[in-house]
């Protein structure tokens, strides 16, 4: 510790120092390691620069005869050094966590350092904690991608959870009438609520949770931000035998509907996570608890937000994004995204019947790409709607379902269907907390009835145009839809010269005004749409 002089100063004019360190410092290895390093230095020079119990102290110079001695003294193994326990402290001082459990220190509780920081010391602590029934979670497994042993530690980890989840099972077989004992494969809390209803006492090293005490949770797949593999977690936790992958929690919530907090900045996570549990059998079909929509409705506007994060904040290197971004869609999209023929119960005229997976994705283009208009170029947003088309062999409609969103936009309607898993955000896009309000889409639905049957009449001829054609659909969005559109506009409101004349009697007096082409998203698309006609989604990257 180079600062050494300059701390003693500082605790000679302020004090000693407080053991109030964050209990995240006990969760980052090299923070930990460094920490005590330092602590042990401080005592080296000054046994009063630290403010702290004769166990702290003990415990930070390694002494076993100082840690015996305040022991002896009638101070308990169990008293709270700051934010921490003494055993917490001691991880890394093998010997001392094992004078703490004779002396009668509680191991049943979880440690955050019990995955991190490699050395034999380490894995020491770990092994005496693990002994004694530490509470095991699954942030175990992510915290320890820190750890560079070899596996070593993970291999711990997966050999006591694995052993425990076997004494669970045994024990609900042998204690538990047969019609009543819950899937084995699934959530550990449903079997020791099922225990306890018989009232058996479960030890709380049997317990697994991903979260807190009694949650059905295992595939808690928000903890995927902070893991660069969260699959491979995913799969340790299945080959021991948690085969229940897609259970609600106690919210309803599944884990494919749980990757909303994800940084949008890790595409190829989300792509994984979600790969991995369609694999094993995780429904896209369920419906979310608060809304119309459904899993697969839900994943593709996550994944069209989180490719359009991307575009906003990678403005130096978009067209490498882009064709990245390609590529992870064109290798998984037939299996994960986009192509399910699932439809829900909305009832909205940008899709009749329900929204599709191909009905949502090119809505959240268009929510999204207005939202951030202002960052996001057209060209590349152009781009991402017609690079759909590697799937319109999927999709029997594909350019009629592309028309009519357009139009939608262009004409001004408003959505009356699940936009709310659009609307939570670009960059946290989640599971919504509640769909739309009915008595707000009963109103927008009347206050709109003439305009929906006009843009339904419009779209019938449209339709017509599109098959008459034959165009490629970029063309048909270049030509005859655009001028076709702004030609409609232009006549809504158009200058009746009776009306004037019944108004000027009255005493109001109106100008005609110059028509102006609306500001809408949809109309902007036409500048380079036939720089586009060679893009394809397969392409190999630049």
């Amino acid at each position: 510790m180079d600062d050494l002089p300059l701390i003693l100063n500082l605790v000679e004019v302020t004090g000693p120092l407080q053991f109030n360190f964050p209990s995240e410092v006990f969760s980052t290895a090299p923070h930990y390691v460094n920490l005590k390093h330092n602590l042990r230095l401080l005592l080296s020079q000054d046994e009063e620069s630290i403010e702290a119990t004769k166990i702290a102290k003990a415990i930070i110079r390694e002494s076993e005869k100082e840690l015996r001695e305040a022991l002896a003294s009638g101070n308990s193994p169990n008293d709270m050094i700051g934010v921490l326990s003494a055993l917490e402290l001691a991880f890394g001082w093998p010997k001392g966590i094992q004078i703490l459990l004779q002396s009668g220190a509680n191991p049943h509780c979880h440690f955050p350092s019990l995955a991190l920081a490699e050395g034999e010391q380490y894995h020491a602590s770990a092994a005496l904690l693990l002994e004694a029934g530490c509470v095991i979670k699954v942030v175990d497994f992510v915290n320890n991608e820190q750890c560079n042993d070899g596996g070593k530690r993970r291999s711990l980890l997966v050999d006591h959870l694995a052993a425990r989840r076997r004494r669970l099972c045994m024990l609900a077989e042998s204690s538990l009438p047969l019609d009543q004992i819950p899937p084995l494969d699934g959530p550990p809390a449903n079997i020791c609520g099922a225990l306890a209803a018989h009232g058996i006492n479960v030890p709380i090293a049997l317990h697994f949770e991903a979260d807190s005490l009694g949650s059905t949770a295992i595939y808690k797949t928000g903890l995927a931000s902070r893991s660069r593999h969260f699959a491979k977690v995913m799969n340790i936790m299945y080959e021991i035998g948690f085969h229940d992958i897609d259970l609600p929690d106690e919210n309803g919530i599944t884990p494919l509907m749980t990757l909303f907090n994800l940084y949008p900045g890790d595409a190829p996570v989300f792509i994984d996570c979600v790969a991995w549990l369609m694999s094993r059998g995780a429904c896209i079909e369920r419906k979310l608890p608060t809304s119309n929509a459904k899993v697969a409705h839900l994943l593709t506007a996550q994944f069209i937000n989180r490719h359009i994060y991307h575009l906003i904040l990678n403005s130096d290197g978009l067209d490498k994004d882009y064709r990245n971004w390609k590529n992870g869609v064109a290798e998984l999209g037939d299996a994960c995204f986009f192509v399910s023929p699932t439809q829900d119960c909305c009832v909205c005229a940008c899709s009749p019947g329900g929204c599709t997976t191909l009905s949502v994705a090119l809505r959240s283009i268009i929510f999204t790409a207005y939202l951030w208009r202002w960052r996001v170029t057209d060209d590349c947003l152009r781009k991402l709607i017609l690079s759909l088309t590697v799937w319109q062999d999927s999709w029997p409609d594909f350019s009629r379902a592309v028309v009519r969103t357009l139009t939608f936009d262009a004409l001004g309607l408003t959505h009356t269907c699940c936009t709310e898993i659009d609307e939570d955000g670009v960059f946290w896009p989640s599971v919504p907390k509640e769909g739309r309000d009915e008595i707000e889409v009963g109103r927008i639905s009347d206050d709109q009835y003439f305009l929906v049957r006009e843009f339904e009449e419009l779209m019938e001829e449209m339709e017509s145009k599109l098959d008459e054609l034959g165009l490629p659909l970029e063309e048909f969005l270049d030509g005859y839809w655009y001028d076709r559109v702004i030609e409609h506009l232009s006549r809504r409101d158009r200058y009746d010269e009776e009306h004037v004349t019944e108004a000027r009697k009255m005493g109001i007096f109106l100008e005609a005004e110059e028509f102006c082409i609306p500001n809408r998203l949809s109309l902007q698309f036409r500048s380079q749409v036939q720089e586009l006609q060679d893009d394809s989604l397969l392409d190999g990257p630049k």
